[in-house]
């Protein structure tokens, strides 16, 4: 079961690769070069929705590493704050009245 996740998660981070959309590009010169007849009004959509498909993966994706940039982020700020020695530094006030606003968002 874990092979299996692991499996679709790298898909995932392939098919929302730039490249991936250079691929249906190709796909698409291809249909045309080997096979023009057949690319109606249906090959149309099909390729539209291929490419609209990889748009919102890429869109995801993009999120999701948002979010996890976000989350090392606090850590690291976290840390950072607890090695700091406990004085009356402005700026140890500053973030500790900043983190907990930063940790809600």
């Amino acid at each position: 079961m874990q092979a299996i996740q692991i499996c679709l998660t790298r898909l995932g981070v392939l098919v929302a690769h730039p490249a991936a959309f250079l691929a249906v590009i190709a796909f698409a010169i291809l249909w045309i070069v080997f096979d023009r007849e057949s690319l109606d009004w249906h090959g149309i959509a099909a390729l539209s929705t291929l490419l609209m498909t990889l748009l919102i993966q890429r869109a995801e994706h993009r999120d999701t590493q948002a979010i996890q940039t976000e989350k090392q982020a606090e850590a690291f700020a976290k840390k950072v704050m607890e090695r700091v020695p406990c004085s009356g530094d402005p700026y140890q006030r500053i973030m500790g009245w900043l983190l907990p606003r930063i940790a809600k968002s």
